[in-house]
């Protein structure tokens, strides 16, 4: 996105994939939205001006990592930065784009969620064997 101070203040509408965020300091939940399937699923996340961090209200929360959405909402260029869990860990998510979210919509099908359901166990198991050596806490 790089910087648009042109859009500081507007009402946009931006796709990617959203990630769920924590909850923020004033108790309203956020995401963050990147632009490709797949980042910030491992070390290290994409460079601040790929990251928008998200504000949500009315109850909509990413059902999955990486859903497809598009947003509208106020756009702000508010830099971040917030320690969020990812399959390898916590991992400081550093986003330049703040948007407080008026409307959502899901691009996403059943199909997408559930393929991405089963991507992020297979990451998960795939990450455990690389720390475990392959062992099970049960071997």
């Amino acid at each position: 996105m790089g910087r648009q101070p042109q859009l500081d203040g507007q009402t946009v509408t931006v796709a990617g994939f959203a990630i769920p965020g924590p909850i923020d300091d004033t108790g309203v939940a956020t995401a963050y939205l990147v632009p490709e399937r797949g980042m910030c699923s491992h070390l290290p996340p994409p460079p601040p001006n790929q990251m928008i961090r998200v504000r949500l209200k009315d109850g909509w929360e990413p059902s999955y990592v990486h859903e497809p959405v598009q947003l509208t909402g106020r756009l702000n260029i508010e830099p971040s930065e917030r320690q969020v869990m990812v399959v390898d860990g916590l991992m400081p998510l550093r986003a330049t784009f703040d948007l407080e979210v008026e409307a959502v919509r899901t691009l996403g099908s059943e199909n997408d969620r559930r393929e991405m359901e089963q991507s992020a166990t297979d990451r998960i198991r795939a990450a455990m064997d690389r720390k475990t050596g392959g062992k099970r806490a049960s071997e």
